[in-house]
């Protein structure tokens, strides 16, 4: 059982967790940055049977001054990334394999991993809380 916390380096945690996923990876978050989309596409087109499920938002006025990028958002569709909206979405979430869990303030985009002074949970082998966790993401779709 791992329970610890993050307030620095979301975006090495991810990545690490994502190189030994294996099935399926399932991420909330309000805003998707291009930088992170773009590394998020590499890794769905080098890895294209593992199901990614992402549930954001499309709030034209976000798009327009930057917090999310509609141009990361179509490649993570052309690489094959289920997407969906749900409005007032505030949940930053990222499941990996229904095995590891990473909860907290950081959006999907490079500030949120690399720059912000975020807080957060990492969870891995809490079966109970992950399944809770799934749960969740499963409501929400």
């Amino acid at each position: 059982m791992a329970i610890k916390i993050i307030n620095q380096d979301f975006g090495e945690r991810f990545y690490n967790l994502l190189e030994s996923t294996q099935n399926e990876i399932n991420i909330i978050s309000p805003f998707i940055g291009l930088k992170t989309a773009f590394g998020l596409t590499e890794w769905i087109e080098q890895n294209p049977n593992i199901t990614c499920n992402i549930i954001t938002r499309f709030i034209r006025e976000e798009f327009i001054r930057g917090a999310s990028s509609i141009e990361g958002l179509e490649h993570l569709i052309k690489a094959g990334a289920n997407l969906y909206a749900l409005q007032d979405l505030h949940t930053k979430l990222y499941i990996f394999d229904k095995h590891s869990v990473i909860t907290g303030s950081a959006n999907f985009t490079f500030k949120g991993f690399f720059k912000n002074h975020e807080f957060g949970l990492f969870m891995q082998d809490e079966p109970e809380f992950t399944e809770q966790c799934q749960d969740y993401f499963d409501g929400l779709l």
